[in-house]
């Protein structure tokens, strides 16, 4: 009995620890602030926690392009933060089966 015992416990040590680099990623994702840019920074889009939080355009550009240049330009710094945070959370999820990999086995 006392060794199913230590099996359970270990096992229970395990999950978590499992719990734990779970709550961690999920912390770290909530904090994720990334800057989407196109036109080589003359359009920035910061992006944190998953929400759009500021929008940059150059003057410069305002003046040399029309309005549909412009909202191009915007999607496309919308579509690179996107793909940042994408980037990021694939990973942070590989970083986290690493993780249980390694603490299961």
């Amino acid at each position: 009995m006392v060794s199913g015992q230590a099996d359970f416990s270990g096992l229970l040590a395990r999950t978590q620890a499992i719990e734990h680099e779970v709550a961690e990623l999920a912390q770290s994702m909530s904090k994720s602030e990334v800057v989407g840019s196109a036109a080589g920074g003359g359009v920035t889009v910061t992006v944190a926690d998953s929400d759009y939080q500021a929008v940059y355009i150059d003057p410069q550009l305002m003046e040399s392009c029309d309005a549909d240049e412009l909202a191009d330009l915007v999607l496309a710094a919308l579509r690179d933060g996107a793909e940042q945070l994408r980037v990021q959370a694939s990973e942070r999820m590989t970083l986290l089966t690493e993780s249980i990999n390694r603490l299961a086995g």
